[in-house]
């Protein structure tokens, strides 16, 4: 008995603890303005295209509108990509996915997918996540005339190549339906592989196509100092593409990582000569005293 009241005392006791009173960002209010700036820019265009609206064709599902941006004066013609560099630790990761909640209440879609260090054998890792998670976001939406709409799209752009899809993104047969069965995987045996490669990235590109037609996009890519070659070629082939105007691109690195990733540091110097105009770089570094004080103050908050 006495031990039972015990408990019970110290069930009910109010201890002192640390706990965050929220889960802001501190310090970064410029860099997520920026963030939500450039979202807003591929907003606009996403709803400049859409007020033309086109046949479900395979030439229609990836067409945009070339837009203008207002404060260079200058036609854009490729995608928006903004890259967040900074030691490991200055938050790019919490920055980027601070942008989810208002990709997702201006009507977006956000999806990520983050490159390993102990997978960087494996191609295309982080895509995967990615397209796995895009496709997730449609099977949890309600049947609507939109999502009816971006499944139809889907099916255009990809066709009679959804199983060899589901070879490397699973989650599109559970999207489209199972398939009949072809020679898929006779194909990624058979091919060589540069071959097998150009197949997925032109395939890949079109998927990412048919997604952004009807709904502004965010594809966040952490950790890119990871990536293998074969991602890296696909990310710069998607930055490039002109037909991805609605997607706006969030790559992050560690820029002390850079000197050492002769791969990652060629990819970024290509983009930036060919794609300078919607390139926009983020570095990151420690957080102020001032800042720091007051993230203590909110950790010491007692209850």
């Amino acid at each position: 008995r006495e031990s039972i009241v015990t408990s019970n005392i110290y069930d009910n006791l109010e201890l002192n603890k640390l706990r965050l009173s929220s889960m802001r960002l501190y310090g970064r209010e410029m860099e997520v303005s920026l963030l939500q700036k450039e979202f807003n820019r591929v907003c606009q265009r996403c709803k400049a295209s859409l007020s033309f609206p086109n046949e479900h064709t395979e030439q229609s599902v990836c067409r945009t509108t070339p837009h203008m941006k207002a404060d260079e004066g200058l036609l854009q013609t490729s995608p928006e990509l903004i890259l967040l560099s900074g030691r490991s630790g200055t938050g790019k990761s919490a920055l980027a996915q601070s942008l989810k909640g208002y990709v997702e209440r201006s009507g977006g879609i956000f999806a990520m997918g983050k490159f390993d260090m102990r997978k960087q054998s494996e191609p295309y890792t982080a895509f995967v996540l990615a397209f796995n998670e895009l496709c997730n976001h449609v099977m949890s939406t309600e049947a609507s005339p939109a999502t009816l709409d971006m499944r139809s799209c889907l099916h255009t752009a990809i066709g009679s190549e959804i199983e060899f899809m589901t070879e490397l993104v699973p989650n599109i047969s559970q999207l489209l339906g199972e398939q009949e069965k072809s020679n898929a995987k006779n194909d990624l045996t058979n091919h060589g592989y540069c071959e097998t490669k150009n197949k997925f990235n032109f395939l890949l590109r079109k998927f990412l196509c048919a997604f952004s037609s009807k709904k502004p996009l965010v594809l966040f890519l952490d950790d890119l100092q990871w990536a293998d070659k074969a991602s890296l070629e696909l990310f710069k082939t998607l930055v490039l593409d002109e037909s991805n105007l609605n997607i706006l691109f969030i790559g992050s690195y560690r820029d002390d990582e850079l000197e050492r990733n002769i791969s990652l540091a060629t990819c970024l110097r290509d983009i930036k000569l060919q794609n300078h105009m919607a390139v926009s770089t983020i570095s990151l570094g420690n957080l102020d005293e001032e800042t720091i004080n007051m993230l203590l103050a909110d950790i010491l908050t007692t209850t």
